[in-house]
């Protein structure tokens, strides 16, 4: 059983003050028991003395403990690297915190976990999917549009979005239709506007071959808003979208039967148009403004 005493440059060690705390249990239950807690609970633990700072932040921080908070908040990764999951771990509550007005690092971080996400369909858990729904429905700002952010900034905050698939509409019912009928009008004269498909590639392609997640976008929004209209039994044609349908093996009727093909391309493939009056697309095209 290791002794609670570490020291660090800041002249703190676990021995100190030791009367009215949990610090005279051993480390290794003190560990237990935070790899049972939500990261940010472990974090205000660790604001709580010197010596819990030591243990949870410092540089001598066991990676063993760290990797166990980190799993039993999301999914394992499965990275062939090394990990460092503290730094992980801090990352993703970083992006929690700024999700109200996320920066570049927590839109990539929110992007990452999508695609870190454990593998299964619909009925599988996923702690990175429950996460990132918990996250996203509680704020508004991450999943609108800004347009004065840079161009980079704009298509990262686009390709969240997409993965989403206005499955994380706000909780609040004015607010929610306020945003999809702006989402649809500006989807709309993105996607029938002729102008946006010049390039050298006929889709939501940019010049160098790389996926426009703005197009994107705007071509997933109208779908699932034509969707969302269908009466009766034809609303039932809609095909999965929103965050659980991103994971790896989440596509209907797949059987694993090819490993390799996680997306199930190799399936039956159903399409899908929408048309939009010819008058109508002229009048958006070639309006004077």
């Amino acid at each position: 059983m290791r002794s609670p005493t570490i020291h660090s440059n800041i002249g703190c060690d676990l021995t100190s003050n030791p009367t009215e705390s949990i610090f005279p249990l051993p480390l290794e239950i003190i560990e237990r028991i935070l790899t049972h807690c939500r990261i940010p609970d472990v974090i205000a633990f660790a604001r709580t003395c010197c010596l819990a700072y030591l243990l949870i932040l410092g540089n001598s921080s066991p990676k063993i403990m760290w990797k166990a908070i980190f799993l039993n908040n999301f999914d394992d990764p499965c990275l062939s690297r090394p990990v460092d999951w503290k730094d992980r771990a801090i990352q993703r509550l970083k992006a929690e915190l700024h999700a109200q007005s996320p920066n570049s690092d927590a839109l990539e971080t929110f992007i990452t976990a999508i695609h870190e996400a454990a593998p299964g369909g619909p009925s599988t858990q996923s702690l990175n999917i429950e996460w990132l729904e918990r996250t996203l429905k509680t704020t508004s700002e991450v999943l609108t549009s800004n347009a004065d952010v840079p161009r980079s900034q704009a298509m990262v905050s686009a390709q969240l979005r997409s993965y989403t698939g206005l499955s994380c509409d706000p909780c609040n019912a004015e607010r929610a239709r306020v945003l999809t009928f702006e989402r649809r009008r500006n989807s709309r004269l993105y996607v029938y506007n002729l102008h946006n498909y010049t390039g050298r590639h006929w889709g939501p392609f940019s010049d160098d071959g790389k996926v426009d997640w703005i197009h994107l976008e705007h071509l997933i929004n109208v779908l699932i808003m034509n969707f969302r209209e269908l009466p009766g039994p034809w609303a039932r044609i809609c095909p999965p979208h929103g965050l659980r349908a991103t994971r790896k093996y989440s596509a209907p009727a797949n059987d694993l039967e090819d490993p390799r093909d996680w997306a199930k391309v190799s399936g039956t493939w159903r399409r899908y148009v929408s048309y939009m009056d010819f008058r109508s697309v002229l009048n958006l095209v070639y309006a004077p403004n």
